[in-house]
């Protein structure tokens, strides 16, 4: 299980909130393509969970390309930001920033995103990027953004 990197507790305003969030995922194409998997889904937070496959690999073999690190901490924060929406809201991300820790290498990567201020114009969440290497995760990515709901 991934460290939180928040740790807030918020409330969600749509009670059906794991289901918007669970058909949200399912119409991802992006998320389809890659094989990615939805995991935990509570208010203000969502982990993306992604087994290692050769079409992820970057020009150095064994390491994940920071586009799909990128894709699926991108993918949780908009994910988290929609557990506390308003129902029948969508969003967007306006901005994010990646900070590459070390090579994503192992057999399943899992982007844990928290939101980290909620609003009705904007929305901050941070996302930690861990990979599972023989049981062992090991942080490889932060990224915090901003959503904007519509």
């Amino acid at each position: 299980m991934t460290a939180s990197v928040v740790s807030r507790v918020w409330q969600a305003r749509n009670p059906e909130y794991r289901a918007v969030v669970r058909d949200a995922f399912e119409a991802n194409k992006a998320m389809s393509l890659i094989g990615a998997t939805l995991g935990v889904v509570e208010p203000g937070i969502v982990d993306i969970h992604l087994p290692v496959h050769e079409m992820l690999m970057s020009h150095v073999a064994g390491i994940v390309h920071g586009g799909t690190l990128g894709m699926i901490a991108d993918s949780a924060l908009g994910f988290a930001a929609l557990t506390l929406a308003e129902a029948g809201a969508v969003g967007f991300t306006a901005e994010y920033k990646i900070n590459f820790l070390s090579p994503a290498m192992g057999q399943e990567v899992i982007a844990h995103a928290e939101v980290v201020k909620p609003g009705k114009r904007t929305t901050v969440a941070r996302a930690d990027v861990r990979a599972v290497n023989d049981g062992e995760e090991r942080l490889v990515a932060i990224l915090q953004g901003t959503l904007i709901p519509l």
